[in-house]
C-alpha cells in the first residue's frame, strides 16, 4: 500500500512538472476503500454481521457504517434470508445487521453484501461439528483468604480422523459477590460477576492468547486424547459462591488462520491488511465456532 501511494505521488509530481495549468487533489485515505465484513459466529446464536467501509483493516482513518447495504445469508448455496439493519443502541452497535437463522453444524454458509457505492463482497465458512469432549475433571488448590486459587482441568477429545480439526480451550469464572447492604434489615445483596481466564496454560502446544489456547489435531489425528488446562483465578476471597466452566470449541480453519495471523502480527511491522481474510473483494472475516461447556462448582 505504501508503495502504491508513493507511485501515485510520483505520478502527480510528474503531471505538475509538465503542466502548470492543472491542479490535482488526492486523498490517500480513500484509495481502495472497500466494504468490510466482520462476523464471529457461535452456533447457538442468531446471525449478526457488522458492515463498514474502510481502506484497510485497523486503519487510522474513520470507518463508515452504511445503513443501506444489502446483506444476505446462504446455506449450502441456497438463499436463507436478508439480514436487517438495526440502528445503534449503544456505542458498540454501529453497522450491525441481524438475522433470525441459527446456523447448523456441518453446513457451509456464505454471507454476501452489496452497496451501490462500494460494490459486492462475500465470505464463506463452515460451522464445525461440536467437539466430542468427555471426562472433564477438576483439581483445585485451596482457596486462601485474600488470595487467588489455581485450578487444573483434564478433558478428553475424541478426534474425527476424516478431517483436519481445529480447537480452542478456555476457562470462565462466575463469582457471587456481595453488593449493597440494606440499611433497615442489614441484609447484604449479592450479584454475579463473570471473569475470563488470564494466565491459561495447557499440556498441549498451541497458540496461547493468555485467555485461550488454540490448537490443531496434528499430534493426535483420529485418536482419543486427554489434555489438561489450568489457570490462576481472579481474587475469590469475597465471593460467596464460585462456579467455573471449561469451554472446548471446535473452530473452523478460517477461525484458526485469522486468529493465528492476528497473534503473529501483534508485534509485527507489517501492514495491517496482511491479516488473514476470507472476504472476496473486501476486508474482514466470517468465521464460525461450536463450543462444548462443562461446569464445575468451586465454592
Amino acid at each position: 500500500m505504501r508503495y502504491l501511494i508513493l507511485v501515485i505521488y510520483a505520478w502527480i509530481g510528474y503531471i505538475l512538472l509538465v503542466s502548470c495549468e492543472k491542479t490535482l487533489e488526492i486523498h490517500p485515505g480513500n484509495v481502495d476503500r472497500k466494504l468490510t465484513l466482520i462476523c464471529n459466529h457461535y452456533m447457538d446464536n442468531q446471525v449478526r454481521v457488522n458492515i463498514s467501509v474502510s481502506d484497510i483493516i485497523f486503519s487510522e482513518n474513520p470507518l463508515l457504517f452504511p445503513e443501506d447495504a444489502a446483506v444476505d445469508l446462504y446455506e449450502e448455496g441456497i438463499f436463507k434470508e436478508r439480514l436487517v439493519y438495526k440502528p445503534k443502541d449503544d456505542s458498540i452497535n454501529y453497522g450491525n445487521y441481524y438475522g433470525t437463522t441459527k446456523l447448523v453444524q456441518g453446513k457451509l454458509y456464505t454471507i454476501k453484501a452489496y452497496h451501490q457505492d462500494y460494490g459486492s463482497i462475500e465470505a464463506t465458512d463452515i460451522m464445525p461439528m461440536k467437539a466430542a469432549v468427555s471426562d472433564v475433571l477438576n483439581k483445585k488448590y485451596p482457596l486462601l483468604e485474600g488470595e487467588t486459587f489455581k485450578s487444573q482441568y483434564s478433558y478428553t477429545i475424541e478426534d474425527d480422523p476424516n478431517i483436519k480439526n481445529y480447537y480452542f480451550a478456555q476457562i470462565h469464572y462466575n463469582y457471587l459477590l456481595p453488593g449493597a447492604v440494606d440499611t433497615i434489615t442489614g441484609d447484604t445483596t449479592y450479584y454475579w460477576q463473570g471473569y475470563g481466564a488470564s494466565e491459561i496454560g495447557s499440556s498441549i502446544s498451541g497458540i496461547n492468547l493468555g485467555y485461550r489456547i488454540l490448537f490443531t489435531d496434528e499430534t493426535f489425528n483420529g485418536q482419543t486424547k486427554t489434555f489438561t488446562v489450568s489457570d490462576r483465578s481472579p481474587n475469590g476471597a469475597r465471593a460467596k459462591e464460585i462456579n467455573t466452566w471449561v469451554e472446548v470449541a471446535a473452530i473452523s480453519e478460517v477461525f484458526y488462520l485469522y486468529t493465528k495471523s492476528a497473534f503473529e502480527l501483534q508485534n509485527s511491522i507489517d501492514e495491517p491488511f496482511a491479516l488473514f481474510s476470507n472476504v472476496k473483494n473486501g476486508y474482514g472475516h466470517f468465521m464460525c465456532f461450536n463450543s462444548e461447556f462443562h461446569y464445575v462448582k468451586i465454592k
